[in-house]
C-alpha cells in the first residue's frame, strides 16, 4: 500500500513547494518510486513546453520525475488568482476534486510512495 504526504498553506509564496520539494528530495533517497502532484497551478504565465507550473517543474526536478504532467498537474490556469476563480475569469473548465483524485490513484497504483 502507498504512503502519502500533503502539504497544504494558506497563502503563496510562503515556501510549500521548497519545503516539499527538499522532503520528496530526501524521500527518494530511501524509496525507488516517488511521485509529486500539484493538482491546482495558476500563474501569469506558462514556465515552459514541458511544465505549466514552475512549482511543477521544481518539484519534478527535485526526484527527476518524467510524469506526463496531465497526470501531475491536471488543472492549471494562465490567471495568477485561485484556480475556481481564474476558471470563471477564463471561461473555463472550473477544477474539479474529482478529476484530481482520478488522475491521483493512476498515479498512486504506479509507485511506492506518493508525496502530494
Amino acid at each position: 500500500m502507498s504512503k502519502g504526504l500533503f502539504i497544504i498553506g494558506t497563502d503563496t509564496n510562503i515556501g510549500k513547494t521548497l519545503i516539499s520539494a527538499s522532503l520528496a528530495w530526501r524521500l527518494s533517497k530511501d524509496y525507488d518510486d516517488i511521485c509529486v502532484m500539484k493538482p491546482f497551478a495558476t500563474s501569469d504565465k506558462i514556465f515552459s513546453k514541458k511544465f505549466n507550473s514552475k512549482d511543477l517543474f521544481l518539484l519534478s526536478k527535485s526526484i527527476n520525475l518524467k510524469e506526463n504532467q496531465n497526470y501531475l498537474n491536471p488543472f492549471f490556469y494562465k490567471l495568477p488568482a485561485s484556480p475556481y476563480m481564474a476558471s470563471k475569469m477564463l471561461k473555463i473548465k472550473p477544477p474539479s476534486i474529482k478529476i484530481a483524485l482520478e488522475k491521483f490513484k493512476y498515479l498512486k497504483k504506479k509507485i511506492q510512495f506518493y508525496y502530494y
